[in-house]
C-alpha cells in the first residue's frame, strides 16, 4: 500500500520543497527516487542525460539514496566522470519523500529490475508524472500512455525522448498525473490493500479447512 501521506492534496508547495532540498528554484527538476545500486539503472540514465541537456537547458536530476553505503560507490564514480555531472544532485537518504516528489516536475525510474517498484505508486499518489522502465512489476502498475510512460531498459534514445516529451508537453504530463492519482487511491490505498490481503488470507484459511475436512 502507499502511505496516506502521499495522497494529501494540501502538502508543501513546489517552491518550498525545492528550497528544503537546496534545489534550483527555476528550471526543471527530474526526481530519481530509490537506493543507489547498480540494479537501479543510474548508468543507463546518465547516458540519456548526456543526450538531452543541450535540448532542455537548466534541467537538474535529483537522486535520493544513502551516498555512504558500499553499493553507492559505483554510482557516485560514474556520475563524477560524466560530462553532465553538474546537472546531477545527490540528496542522500531522504526522509520526507512527499516533499521530494513535490519538488519534482516528473519522476524517472530507470531500473534494470524491479519486483514491484514502490516509488512508482508513491509518485502516482503525489501527482507526479512517471517515466519508468518496462521491467518487473512496473509493467503492471504503469499503464503506458495512460498513467505514465514506459521505456525499454537500455534504450537511451527512448528514455531521452520520453523525458523531453513530458517536460515539453505539460498537458500530457498533467493527464498522466491525474490518472495516476486515481489509480493510487483506488488500487493502492491502505484500506483497499488491507482488504485485499485479508480476503486472500481468509480464502487460504477456508481452503485449508476444506482440505482438512476432506481428510477426516
Amino acid at each position: 500500500a502507499v502511505d496516506s501521506a502521499f495522497l494529501k492534496t494540501d502538502g508543501i508547495e513546489q517552491a518550498q520543497a525545492r528550497e528544503l532540498f537546496g534545489l534550483p528554484r527555476d528550471g526543471s527538476i527530474i526526481g530519481v527516487p530509490g537506493t543507489l545500486r547498480p540494479t537501479k539503472g543510474h548508468a543507463f540514465l546518465f547516458k540519456a542525460i548526456e543526450q538531452l541537456v543541450d535540448q532542455i537547458p537548466g534541467v537538474t536530476f535529483a537522486l535520493t539514496g544513502d551516498t555512504k553505503a558500499d553499493y553507492a560507490a559505483d554510482v557516485l564514480a560514474t556520475a563524477a566522470t560524466s560530462s553532465v555531472r553538474d546537472q546531477i544532485v545527490f540528496l542522500g537518504n531522504v526522509v520526507n519523500m512527499p516533499a521530494f516528489y513535490a519538488a519534482c516536475d516528473l519522476v524517472c525510474i530507470p531500473s534494470k529490475s524491479e519486483s514491484f517498484g514502490r516509488t512508482v505508486i508513491e509518485s502516482f499518489a503525489s501527482g507526479c508524472p512517471v517515466i519508468a522502465t518496462a521491467v518487473g512489476g512496473m509493467r503492471e502498475t504503469v499503464r503506458n500512455g495512460v498513467n505514465g510512460q514506459l521505456v525499454a531498459y537500455g534504450d537511451v534514445t527512448g528514455l531521452m525522448e520520453a523525458i523531453i516529451d513530458l517536460l515539453t508537453d505539460s498537458e500530457k504530463g498533467h493527464a498522466y498525473a491525474e490518472a495516476a492519482r486515481i489509480d493510487a487511491a483506488e488500487l493502492y490505498g491502505e484500506d483497499i490493500c488491507g482488504e485485499r490481503i485479508l480476503s486472500i488470507a481468509e480464502s487460504a484459511v477456508d481452503n485449508a479447512l476444506n482440505m482438512q475436512k476432506g481428510y477426516e
